[in-house]
Protein backbone atom coordinates (compact mmCIF):
# COMPACT_ATOMS: atom_id res chain seq x y z
CA UNK A 1 0.00 0.00 0.00
CA UNK A 2 1.24 3.47 -0.90
CA UNK A 3 0.50 5.24 2.39
CA UNK A 4 1.15 8.74 1.08
CA UNK A 5 -1.09 8.28 -1.96
CA UNK A 6 -3.88 6.84 0.18
CA UNK A 7 -3.56 9.83 2.53
CA UNK A 8 -3.89 12.17 -0.45
CA UNK A 9 -6.93 10.21 -1.62
CA UNK A 10 -8.52 10.64 1.81
CA UNK A 11 -7.98 14.41 1.70
CA UNK A 12 -9.40 14.63 -1.82
CA UNK A 13 -12.47 12.61 -0.81
CA UNK A 14 -13.10 14.82 2.24
CA UNK A 15 -12.80 17.94 0.08
CA UNK A 16 -15.78 16.61 -1.89
CA UNK A 17 -17.79 14.93 0.87
CA UNK A 18 -17.08 16.68 4.17
CA UNK A 19 -15.06 19.89 4.06
CA UNK A 20 -15.41 20.25 7.84
CA UNK A 21 -12.90 17.40 8.24
CA UNK A 22 -10.14 19.17 6.29
CA UNK A 23 -8.77 21.40 9.15
CA UNK A 24 -8.27 18.33 11.35
CA UNK A 25 -6.48 16.45 8.56
CA UNK A 26 -4.30 19.49 7.90
CA UNK A 27 -3.23 19.57 11.55
CA UNK A 28 -2.23 15.91 11.28
CA UNK A 29 -0.37 16.67 8.05
CA UNK A 30 1.66 19.48 9.65
CA UNK A 31 2.11 17.60 12.91
CA UNK A 32 4.15 14.82 11.32
CA UNK A 33 6.96 17.33 10.73
CA UNK A 34 6.98 18.14 14.44
CA UNK A 35 7.13 14.41 15.20
CA UNK A 36 10.24 14.08 13.04
CA UNK A 37 11.82 17.25 14.42
CA UNK A 38 11.29 16.43 18.09
CA UNK A 39 11.64 12.65 18.11
CA UNK A 40 13.21 11.61 14.83
CA UNK A 41 16.40 10.65 16.70
CA UNK A 42 14.47 7.76 18.29
CA UNK A 43 13.95 5.97 14.97
CA UNK A 44 16.56 4.54 12.60
CA UNK A 45 15.69 4.39 8.90
CA UNK A 46 18.09 2.85 6.40
CA UNK A 47 20.90 3.05 8.92
CA UNK A 48 20.36 6.75 9.79
CA UNK A 49 18.43 8.54 12.48
CA UNK A 50 15.16 9.74 10.99
CA UNK A 51 15.86 13.33 12.10
CA UNK A 52 19.14 13.38 10.17
CA UNK A 53 17.54 11.76 7.13
CA UNK A 54 14.56 14.15 7.20
CA UNK A 55 16.78 17.22 7.31
CA UNK A 56 18.18 16.40 3.85
CA UNK A 57 14.80 15.71 2.19
CA UNK A 58 12.37 17.91 0.32
CA UNK A 59 8.95 18.41 2.02
CA UNK A 60 7.19 15.81 -0.15
CA UNK A 61 9.93 13.26 0.54
CA UNK A 62 9.80 14.11 4.23
CA UNK A 63 6.06 13.49 4.21
CA UNK A 64 6.63 10.10 2.60
CA UNK A 65 9.18 9.31 5.33
CA UNK A 66 6.61 10.20 8.00
CA UNK A 67 4.08 7.89 6.33
CA UNK A 68 6.60 5.07 6.28
CA UNK A 69 7.47 5.54 9.95
CA UNK A 70 3.81 5.70 10.98
CA UNK A 71 2.98 2.51 9.08
CA UNK A 72 5.96 0.68 10.58
CA UNK A 73 4.74 1.59 14.07
CA UNK A 74 1.35 -0.07 13.53
CA UNK A 75 0.87 -3.83 13.68
CA UNK A 76 -2.69 -4.42 12.45
CA UNK A 77 -4.79 -7.55 12.31
CA UNK A 78 -8.48 -8.40 11.95
CA UNK A 79 -10.18 -9.80 15.02
CA UNK A 80 -13.35 -9.86 17.11
CA UNK A 81 -14.15 -7.16 19.68
CA UNK A 82 -17.44 -7.26 21.62
CA UNK A 83 -18.78 -9.90 19.25
CA UNK A 84 -18.13 -7.92 16.08
CA UNK A 85 -15.39 -7.63 13.49
CA UNK A 86 -12.64 -5.21 14.38
CA UNK A 87 -9.36 -3.86 13.14
CA UNK A 88 -6.98 -4.30 16.06
CA UNK A 89 -3.89 -2.08 15.93
CA UNK A 90 -0.92 -2.47 18.28
CA UNK A 91 0.88 0.89 18.18
CA UNK A 92 4.50 1.49 19.16
CA UNK A 93 5.96 4.84 20.37
CA UNK A 94 2.53 6.47 20.37
CA UNK A 95 3.68 9.36 22.57
CA UNK A 96 6.50 10.30 20.21
CA UNK A 97 4.92 9.89 16.75
CA UNK A 98 1.16 10.45 17.24
CA UNK A 99 0.70 12.38 13.97
CA UNK A 100 2.68 9.85 11.91
CA UNK A 101 0.60 7.01 13.37
CA UNK A 102 -2.68 8.88 12.76
CA UNK A 103 -1.73 9.65 9.15
CA UNK A 104 -0.82 6.00 8.49
CA UNK A 105 -4.00 4.74 10.17
CA UNK A 106 -6.13 7.15 8.10
CA UNK A 107 -4.44 5.85 4.94
CA UNK A 108 -5.08 2.25 5.99
CA UNK A 109 -8.77 2.87 6.67
CA UNK A 110 -9.12 4.70 3.35
CA UNK A 111 -8.23 1.42 1.64
CA UNK A 112 -10.93 -0.50 3.53
CA UNK A 113 -14.59 -0.79 2.54
CA UNK A 114 -17.38 -0.25 5.07
CA UNK A 115 -19.73 -3.08 5.88
CA UNK A 116 -23.53 -3.08 5.42
CA UNK A 117 -25.29 0.20 6.05
CA UNK A 118 -25.66 0.96 9.73
CA UNK A 119 -23.03 -1.59 10.79
CA UNK A 120 -19.97 -0.15 12.44
CA UNK A 121 -16.56 -1.75 12.58
CA UNK A 122 -14.47 -1.27 15.69
CA UNK A 123 -11.00 0.18 15.24
CA UNK A 124 -9.11 -0.66 18.43
CA UNK A 125 -5.76 1.03 19.08
CA UNK A 126 -3.68 -0.51 21.85
CA UNK A 127 -0.58 1.35 23.03
CA UNK A 128 1.44 2.66 25.95
CA UNK A 129 1.49 6.28 27.05
CA UNK A 130 3.64 7.91 29.70
CA UNK A 131 1.98 9.67 32.61
CA UNK A 132 2.38 13.42 32.30
CA UNK A 133 2.41 13.39 28.48
CA UNK A 134 -1.38 13.93 28.22
CA UNK A 135 -1.76 10.98 25.82
CA UNK A 136 -0.87 12.71 22.50
CA UNK A 137 -2.33 9.95 20.31
CA UNK A 138 -5.73 10.25 22.00
CA UNK A 139 -5.65 13.98 21.24
CA UNK A 140 -4.84 13.50 17.53
CA UNK A 141 -6.89 10.44 16.49
CA UNK A 142 -10.31 12.18 16.68
CA UNK A 143 -9.39 13.98 13.44
CA UNK A 144 -10.17 10.72 11.63
CA UNK A 145 -13.64 10.20 13.08
CA UNK A 146 -15.52 12.49 10.61
CA UNK A 147 -13.79 10.72 7.70
CA UNK A 148 -15.03 7.22 8.57
CA UNK A 149 -18.57 7.27 10.00
CA UNK A 150 -18.66 3.47 9.67
CA UNK A 151 -15.79 3.10 12.18
CA UNK A 152 -16.03 3.15 15.97
CA UNK A 153 -12.65 4.15 17.41
CA UNK A 154 -11.63 2.63 20.74
CA UNK A 155 -8.42 3.32 22.64
CA UNK A 156 -6.71 0.93 25.02
CA UNK A 157 -3.93 3.02 26.54
CA UNK A 158 -1.71 1.51 29.23
CA UNK A 159 -0.29 4.30 31.37
CA UNK A 160 3.34 3.94 32.41
CA UNK A 161 5.63 5.99 34.61
CA UNK A 162 7.97 8.09 32.49
CA UNK A 163 11.51 6.75 32.19
CA UNK A 164 14.15 8.40 34.30
CA UNK A 165 16.40 10.37 32.00
CA UNK A 166 19.60 11.67 33.51
CA UNK A 167 21.26 14.73 32.03
CA UNK A 168 24.17 13.59 29.91
CA UNK A 169 27.40 15.38 30.73
CA UNK A 170 30.17 15.64 28.14
CA UNK A 171 33.73 16.24 29.27
CA UNK A 172 34.78 19.28 27.28
CA UNK A 173 38.44 18.66 28.13
CA UNK A 174 38.29 15.43 26.12
CA UNK A 175 36.81 17.08 23.05
CA UNK A 176 39.38 17.59 20.33
CA UNK A 177 37.13 20.08 18.53
CA UNK A 178 35.15 22.99 20.02
CA UNK A 179 32.96 25.50 18.19
CA UNK A 180 31.49 28.44 20.12
CA UNK A 181 28.18 29.74 18.73
CA UNK A 182 27.30 33.42 18.87
CA UNK A 183 23.92 33.08 17.11
CA UNK A 184 21.49 30.20 16.64
CA UNK A 185 18.68 30.04 14.07
CA UNK A 186 16.21 27.20 13.57
CA UNK A 187 15.94 26.69 9.82
CA UNK A 188 13.60 23.74 9.35
CA UNK A 189 12.70 20.31 10.70
CA UNK A 190 15.79 19.20 12.65
CA UNK A 191 17.99 21.76 10.92
CA UNK A 192 19.67 24.50 12.92
CA UNK A 193 22.17 27.13 11.72
CA UNK A 194 24.96 28.22 14.06
CA UNK A 195 27.06 31.33 13.59
CA UNK A 196 30.38 31.21 15.41
CA UNK A 197 34.04 30.25 15.43
CA UNK A 198 36.18 27.18 15.95
CA UNK A 199 38.15 27.39 19.20
CA UNK A 200 40.21 24.28 18.58
CA UNK A 201 40.27 21.35 16.23
CA UNK A 202 38.64 21.20 12.82
CA UNK A 203 35.05 20.75 11.68
CA UNK A 204 34.32 19.08 8.37
CA UNK A 205 31.08 18.64 6.46
CA UNK A 206 29.54 15.35 7.56
CA UNK A 207 31.06 15.40 11.07
CA UNK A 208 28.81 14.25 13.92
CA UNK A 209 28.66 17.06 16.50
CA UNK A 210 27.33 17.17 20.04
CA UNK A 211 25.53 20.27 21.32
CA UNK A 212 26.26 21.36 24.88
CA UNK A 213 26.20 24.36 27.16
CA UNK A 214 29.39 25.78 28.65
CA UNK A 215 29.23 23.28 31.53
CA UNK A 216 29.11 20.31 29.13
CA UNK A 217 25.42 19.45 29.56
CA UNK A 218 24.05 17.88 26.36
CA UNK A 219 21.20 20.03 25.06
CA UNK A 220 19.84 17.74 22.32
CA UNK A 221 20.77 14.59 20.40
CA UNK A 222 23.89 14.95 18.21
CA UNK A 223 23.63 15.64 14.50
CA UNK A 224 25.73 15.78 11.35
CA UNK A 225 27.12 18.92 9.73
CA UNK A 226 25.13 19.49 6.54
CA UNK A 227 26.93 22.56 5.19
CA UNK A 228 29.40 25.27 6.15
CA UNK A 229 29.10 28.85 4.88
CA UNK A 230 31.93 31.24 5.75
CA UNK A 231 30.68 34.67 4.73
CA UNK A 232 27.93 36.24 2.68
CA UNK A 233 28.95 38.53 -0.18
CA UNK A 234 27.01 40.54 -2.73
CA UNK A 235 27.67 40.09 -6.44
CA UNK A 236 25.53 41.62 -9.20
CA UNK A 237 22.88 42.47 -6.65
CA UNK A 238 22.66 38.88 -5.38
CA UNK A 239 23.66 37.62 -1.95
CA UNK A 240 26.04 34.70 -2.33
CA UNK A 241 27.52 32.52 0.38
CA UNK A 242 31.06 31.24 0.40
CA UNK A 243 30.73 27.52 1.04
CA UNK A 244 33.55 25.52 2.63
CA UNK A 245 34.24 21.83 3.21
CA UNK A 246 35.92 22.43 6.56
CA UNK A 247 36.45 25.02 9.27
CA UNK A 248 39.87 25.49 10.87
CA UNK A 249 40.75 27.03 14.27
CA UNK A 250 40.07 30.75 14.39
CA UNK A 251 37.83 30.74 11.33
CA UNK A 252 34.34 32.20 11.66
CA UNK A 253 31.30 30.69 9.95
CA UNK A 254 28.28 32.80 9.17
CA UNK A 255 26.26 29.59 9.07
CA UNK A 256 27.20 26.10 10.16
CA UNK A 257 24.12 24.06 9.25
CA UNK A 258 23.64 20.95 11.40
CA UNK A 259 20.93 18.28 11.64
CA UNK A 260 20.01 19.05 15.25
CA UNK A 261 16.92 20.42 16.94
CA UNK A 262 17.49 22.59 19.99
CA UNK A 263 14.73 22.98 22.58
CA UNK A 264 12.92 26.31 22.45
CA UNK A 265 14.45 28.93 24.68
CA UNK A 266 18.02 27.66 24.27
CA UNK A 267 20.15 30.75 23.81
CA UNK A 268 23.63 31.81 24.83
CA UNK A 269 26.64 29.70 25.73
CA UNK A 270 26.19 26.95 23.13
CA UNK A 271 29.13 24.79 22.09
CA UNK A 272 29.41 22.26 19.29
CA UNK A 273 31.90 19.57 20.19
CA UNK A 274 33.57 16.55 18.63
CA UNK A 275 35.75 14.00 20.39
CA UNK A 276 38.41 13.39 17.78
CA UNK A 277 39.90 9.90 17.67
CA UNK A 278 43.42 9.67 19.10
CA UNK A 279 46.13 10.15 16.57
CA UNK A 280 47.96 7.05 15.49
CA UNK A 281 51.71 7.47 15.95
CA UNK A 282 53.43 5.68 13.07
CA UNK A 283 55.98 3.13 14.11
CA UNK A 284 59.54 4.05 13.34
CA UNK A 285 61.16 1.74 10.82
CA UNK A 286 63.84 -0.48 12.27
CA UNK A 287 67.28 1.03 11.89
CA UNK A 288 69.43 -0.71 9.34
CA UNK A 289 72.42 -2.49 10.79
CA UNK A 290 75.77 -0.82 10.13
CA UNK A 291 78.18 -3.34 8.62
CA UNK A 292 80.92 -1.79 10.73
CA UNK A 293 79.07 -2.86 13.88
CA UNK A 294 78.90 -6.52 12.84
CA UNK A 295 81.22 -8.91 14.76
CA UNK A 296 84.35 -9.81 12.84
CA UNK A 297 84.42 -13.27 11.31
CA UNK A 298 87.44 -15.36 12.19
CA UNK A 299 89.98 -15.62 9.40
CA UNK A 300 90.76 -19.02 7.91
CA UNK A 301 94.08 -19.09 9.80
CA UNK A 302 92.20 -18.71 13.09
CA UNK A 303 89.94 -21.67 12.44
CA UNK A 304 90.62 -24.54 14.79
CA UNK A 305 92.12 -27.50 13.01
CA UNK A 306 89.60 -30.16 12.28
CA UNK A 307 89.65 -33.66 10.85
CA UNK A 308 89.05 -34.00 7.15
CA UNK A 309 86.36 -36.10 5.56
CA UNK A 310 88.64 -39.14 4.97
CA UNK A 311 90.03 -38.96 8.50
CA UNK A 312 86.54 -38.96 9.93
CA UNK A 313 85.55 -41.84 7.71
CA UNK A 314 88.52 -44.16 8.27
CA UNK A 315 89.96 -42.92 11.49
CA UNK A 316 93.35 -41.34 12.06
CA UNK A 317 96.03 -42.78 9.78
CA UNK A 318 99.36 -43.88 11.07
CA UNK A 319 102.31 -41.74 10.18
Amino acid sequence: MDVLQSWKNLNARMADENAAAIPGLFQVHMGVFDDLRKNGHRITVDGQRASVLASALRPEERLALACRIGRDLIEAQTGIVNGGFAEICAVQQADFFPHCVTMALGAMLEEMRPGPSGMKMTVLCSYETFMGNDDPLAAVLPALAPCFPWAAFQLDAARRAPPQTAVKMISLDRQGTLFRADRVTRVDVARTAFSGSVIRGEIRQGDLLQVTDEAGRELCPPGNVLAIYLKDRVEAGKVLSEKAESLLPGRHADSLLAAVDLPQGTGQGILLTKEDPPREIPEKPAAKADPADAPEKPSPAEKPAGRGFLARLFGRQKE
